[in-house]
Formats: C-alpha cells, structure tokens, sequence
C-alpha cells in the first residue's frame, strides 16, 4: 500500500487528475480517496451519488464546495453511525469532517464554493488543485484515525 507520505500525495495527484481529466469535485475526490487508501471501499453507490453535489450542488457556487463535501461522504461512510440509523449522540465522523472544515477554513477563508473559487481565481486550474488537496487532507485525517492499517 505504501506509506503515509505516498499515500497522501497519491491522493492529491489521482484528485487533481480527475477533475481536471473528468470534472465534478464531489465525486472526483470521492473517486481519490477510493483509489488512494486500500481500505476505503470502492463502492460505485458512494461515487454516483457524489455525482450532483460539484459546484456547490448549485449552478450558483451558493452552498459547499463539492470537494468538502465528497470528502464527508467517505469520512462518513468510514465512520458514521453504522446500523444505527438515529442516535442521540454524534459519532466520529462529525469530528473528522470539522477538521476538513478547518483546513478549509485555513487555506481558502472559507468551505463555500463561491468563496473558493474566488480565492482562488488566479490559477486557471483552481479546481484540480482544490480537489487535490481536499483528498490529501482527508486522506492524511483518514489514516490518523485508521493508525495500523497503514505501514510506516
């Protein structure tokens, strides 16, 4: 599989990749993390109902950004709540996508599409790169959780 590091960056080359060769941030990210972490499953279910949430899910950029939300899909799909389909307590992965959320936060001001492209509007590959490091960042909070599935 690789370690740490190479799995990391495997997964922001295989996201800027994808939206640059095929578009759609949500399920171009979705598609990184499958291919990047060996037990992330490549459920072909999680990477077709990723494929309407790119661009904000709007025509406008109005709401979040497609990556940080394929991003929660696999976070959520590792460690959500399981069987259990209500409870009264959060699991996991409320937490793990908050970390997202921060480095979002962090890099572009922001996890609203609009707000990142506009950020971002310099760099005429804006959205590959934010696909990239969407998967890099999941992936690197991913394999935290997960420690001992991945060798050193």
């Amino acid at each position: 599989m690789g370690n740490r590091e190479e799995i990391i960056e495997k997964a922001y080359e295989k996201g800027y990749e994808y939206e640059e060769k095929y578009h759609g941030c949500a399920r171009c990210t979705v598609a990184a993390l499958q291919d990047s972490i060996d037990f992330v499953p490549k459920d072909k279910d999680v990477f077709q109902a990723a494929s309407c949430l790119d661009g904000g899910a709007t025509p406008t950029g109005e709401a979040s950004c497609g990556a940080f939300t394929g991003s929660g899909m696999i976070i959520g799909y590792l460690c959500g709540m399981g069987s259990e389909r209500f409870r009264e307590e959060r699991d996991r992965s409320h937490e793990l996508i908050h970390e997202v959320y921060e480095k979002f936060k962090e890099e572009y001001g922001s996890c609203l599409c609009k707000d990142i492209k506009k950020k971002m509007e310099q760099y005429e590959d804006k959205c590959p790169r934010v696909v990239g490091k969407a998967a890099a960042w999941t992936a690197e909070i991913i394999l935290r959780e997960f420690d001992g599935m991945v060798h050193q």
